[in-house]
């Protein structure tokens, strides 16, 4: 098994600002203020160098993002959960606080719904809230880590040559 940490690049970043903070883990922060109604989610999204790192039929065998966030009202219940793709992964939400703190999604052995290095060409968080209300929302830092491991190929047996 191999593992990547990936460079990340900003995607899609509408609403937020200084979006490229979040590359960093510098105190300085990409911000998304935000009145959010119960149910509705906003997306900050990166691409990554996967294709560069990566072989082409690598298998995926574990993505760990690491987010470092606050927010400034918890009363809302702010809720994130992060992953590859274009919708946050599958991981489950966490709900925040306002202390600034690293939320690890994944880890060794779990994939977040990636596959292939197609699936880990994108990455995305997805953010709403608990409750109606409003709450800004503050990222320090973002990182990408992915294990990997070439196809498994059986032997052939070769009846009759000899090597």
């Amino acid at each position: 098994m191999a593992s990547a940490t990936l460079t990340l690049t900003v995607s899609t970043s509408t609403g937020w600002v200084n979006p490229t903070n979040a590359l960093v883990s510098n105190n300085a922060y990409a911000s998304y203020s935000s009145v959010t109604a119960l149910g509705s989610n906003f997306y900050f999204r990166f691409n990554t160098n996967a294709a560069a790192l990566l072989p082409a039929n690598a298998v995926i065998t574990g993505v760990r993002m690491d987010v470092e966030y606050r927010t400034n009202n918890a009363a809302p219940q702010p809720r994130f959960c992060a992953g590859p793709g274009d919708f946050g992964g599958t991981a489950n939400p966490v709900v925040v606080t306002t202390t600034d703190t690293v939320y690890v999604f994944g880890g060794p052995g779990n994939t977040l719904g990636a596959v292939t290095r197609d699936d880990v060409a994108t990455s995305s968080i997805q953010f709403g809230n608990n409750a109606s209300g409003s709450a800004a929302h503050y990222i320090d830092n973002v990182v990408m880590y992915v294990d990997w491991e070439l196809p498994k190929t059986g032997n052939t047996l070769f009846h009759g040559e000899n090597f």
